[in-house]
């Protein structure tokens, strides 16, 4: 029998012997959906004084996940010894008598929210709150995207390109034959899709970031309208920055989308033309169907996976992303960065 949760007295206990101070568990609650690593918010009080912790913990079940968790601790501990808005990790740890000896990583929680109050909110007060948010995000991207990863030894860590220049070409084999080999089924549709993406892929990338892949608002910590820290790491890759900011969970539709851009264009240096930004939304879907195919639906039709999530997300959102796979091959790219794509900066989620 595997353990799928664990409750607060078995994190009080464990935290107080882990620390050697006594830990007292006011609330301990999960993350939804808690789809790569099951996740837990938990606040403490030690002594007089508030503590707040995240644990990042493998699935009881034997399910491939798209980074390890080991590397998304060791870049996080990169991260903040430069200073990237990220939670500051503790440790890596399995101990046997907690979570069933699964392996899980512990950082701090910082105070915050990935929800924000008046998003939406109508006339002058909602735009300015839109634009403080969008700008705060783009600016924690941006910083993200200027580490100098090779100097941090990252490309340790993450697939780095031989040549700059066919950054998105390599990430376009590497991910298309992950797919292919790891499929459930097959779908024609997707491979006539890659067939005709390939020649598209763009080799114009002038600068080769650190990306950090699902991200915007839901994905980071806010506190009112200022992003404080980005959050989980494990679809991060050494790639094209346009990648992330196609995959903003719709961040860039919450304002004027040039004028986010050109933010974002001061503060990470970078320039960021329509074509790659085009290519990014249309690749960043494929990524998402790729990743459904492979961490949801294939373990849980073969019984590695129990959870009806899975079965949803891969059931459910799947067949659509492939549909919009279908209606765009043969589609003029250029056209597309004219035009824009509806919907282009939503994610899996949406």
């Amino acid at each position: 029998m595997h353990t799928t949760s664990v409750g607060a007295e078995e994190i009080e206990r464990y935290l107080s012997a882990r620390t050697g101070r006594r830990h007292v568990v006011n609330r301990a609650t999960r993350a939804f959906p808690g789809v790569s690593r099951e996740t837990w918010l938990v606040h403490c009080t030690v002594g007089d004084e508030p503590r707040g912790y995240v644990f990042r913990l493998e699935h009881p079940w034997p399910v491939p996940t798209p980074m390890e968790l080991d590397v998304e601790f060791a870049l996080q501990q990169t991260l903040w010894s430069l200073g990237v808005p990220v939670a500051k990790p503790l440790w890596i740890d399995a101990t046997p008598g907690f979570a069933g000896g699964r392996r899980h990583l512990v950082r701090d929680l910082v105070e915050g929210s990935s929800r924000i109050n008046g998003l939406r909110a109508p006339g002058a007060e909602g735009d300015a709150r839109r634009r403080e948010v969008v700008r705060s995000h783009l600016s924690g991207l941006a910083q993200l995207h200027r580490v100098d990863w090779r100097a941090a030894g990252i490309h340790r860590l993450l697939p780095a390109p031989a040549v700059d220049s066919d950054v998105l070409v390599a990430e376009f084999d590497r991910w298309s034959s992950l797919w292919e080999q790891g499929r459930p089924v097959r779908r024609p549709i997707v491979s006539e899709f890659l067939s005709w993406l390939r020649p598209l892929v763009p080799r114009d990338v002038p600068r080769v970031s650190l990306t950090k892949g699902n991200n915007g608002v839901g994905e980071e910590v806010f506190r009112g309208n200022r992003m404080v820290a980005l959050s989980d790491f494990e679809l991060a890759g050494l790639s094209d920055p346009a990648l992330d900011l196609a995959f903003s969970q719709g961040t860039l539709s919450l304002t004027d989308s040039r004028a986010a851009l050109d933010h974002y264009e001061r503060e990470s240096s970078a320039g960021v033309t329509p074509q790659r930004l085009a290519y990014a939304q249309i690749w960043n879907r494929f990524k998402s169907l790729a990743c459904l195919d492979l961490y949801f639906l294939a373990p849980f039709l073969d019984g590695r996976d129990p959870r009806s999530t899975a079965g949803a997300f891969g059931l459910v959102t799947l067949p659509r992303l492939e549909r919009s796979l279908g209606r765009l091959t043969g589609s003029d790219l250029g056209a597309l960065a004219t035009d824009g794509l509806a919907d282009a900066g939503a994610g899996t989620y949406h």
